[in-house]
């Protein structure tokens, strides 16, 4: 079957289907690529939002525990407060509130995930039910966006969005309060992604692996990108590693020359092997030739 490349900037993963349209979207399509583990959890699309009825009877109480939290006074500019923001545009927030069973307890918490109100990207805050009203267990502001939830065990996979300058995005799965405990992916902007239905083989390089945003060989140097990260950049090359290193088999696709590329997730066992990085990334394409097909190795995350 053809297989087409498309780019994380703009074109969604379509054969990809999960329940609801909603969470169809490419960093949820790229998390579930990067830890398959997680496909089973709850998508963000998947949980109830509160109505403002609701929300306007709980309201006091998620300020009254925000303003108790551990890390309330370290993020909240007096000037542009994150929770004034959040509560007073709540019409065009709700949203991006959630209400589930976070602990497995039986009551239903609420959490937000969504705009950082005062600050670029996204921020997720959690809200425990209690007996008389919430907490805030988490030591300081989570800035992530949640992608997945693991039912009653607060397992769950999120994605740094990267903004302003950063070109690269960031996938982790983790506990709510280590959110990288079990792996973390990062990914540049403009790599593009292939994945196959099929399941993905461990692999093993035994050659030198070149890891590429693209399916093609281009070794030029780039000076204005090699400013941008001081240090020097060649081509669609993000970096480059020794003899050795693993990993996991995504996709595969042939270029105009008909060689054979592999879409691949290194394992964090290869960090060690790197030798050019100017992107501190661990997912793009290598040659095929420059592979082993290993079914009994697992690389870790």
């Amino acid at each position: 079957m053809k297989k087409t490349a498309i780019y994380l900037t703009f074109l969604i993963l379509s054969f990809l289907i999960f329940a609801s349209p909603s969470v169809a979207s490419k960093d949820l399509q790229l998390s579930t690529l990067f830890f398959p583990q997680t496909d089973s959890w709850t998508p963000l699309g998947q949980m109830p939002n509160p109505d403002m009825v609701f929300f306007e009877s709980i309201e006091p109480k998620l300020k009254n525990a925000l303003a108790k939290a551990k890390f309330h006074g370290q993020f909240e500019d007096t000037s542009n407060s994150f929770s004034r923001h959040l509560f007073s545009e709540v019409q065009s927030s709700l949203s991006n509130f959630y209400i589930w069973d976070l602990d497995g307890n039986g009551s239903k918490d609420i959490f937000y995930s969504g705009r950082s109100y005062g600050s670029e990207g996204d921020i997720t805050i959690f809200w425990f039910k209690e007996k008389d009203g919430f907490i805030v267990r988490q030591n300081k502001p989570l800035y992530i966006k949640v992608l997945r939830v693991e039912n009653k065990t607060l397992n769950l996979s999120s994605v740094e969005v990267g903004c302003c300058d950063s070109r690269i995005d960031t996938y982790y799965k983790g506990h709510f309060k280590n959110i990288r405990r079990d792996g973390e992916r990062r990914i540049t902007k403009s790599t593009e992604v292939i994945i196959d239905k099929t399941p993905t083989p461990f692999f093993k390089a035994k050659n030198k692996l070149v890891l590429r945003k693209s399916p093609r060989i281009d070794d030029a140097y780039d000076r204005d990108t090699s400013e941008w990260v001081d240090a020097a950049v060649f081509g669609n090359i993000l970096t480059k590693y020794l003899p050795g290193c693993s990993g996991r088999i995504a996709g595969q696709t042939k270029d105009d020359y008909l060689r054979q590329w592999s879409f691949v997730l290194i394992g964090m066992d290869c960090n060690p092997l790197r030798f050019h990085s100017p992107f501190q990334v661990n997912a793009g394409w290598v040659l095929s030739n420059d592979i082993l097909i290993k079914e009994d190795i697992a690389p870790r995350h």
